[in-house]
């Protein structure tokens, strides 16, 4: 977790409201202990939200990455 605290690295999570193998609720526990993390959640929608919500999770990352 100390690695973890101390990156520089960008970090983007797409994640999803619905999801029940990555519970959202752990995604914003992490936040507080990554400072360069990113979380998109996506509504109504389960683990993969990048095939419900294609071109919006495209937009995300490509926002991201050129950031």
């Amino acid at each position: 977790m100390n690695a973890l605290k101390a990156t520089t690295i960008l970090v983007l999570h797409l994640g999803a409201d619905h999801d029940i193998v990555f519970l959202v609720d752990n995604w914003y526990a992490l936040r507080r202990k990554l400072p360069t993390l990113t979380l998109v959640s996506f509504a109504s929608a389960g683990h993969g939200p990048h095939m419900q919500y294609q071109v919006a999770a495209a937009r995300h990352i490509a926002a991201f990455t050129s950031a």
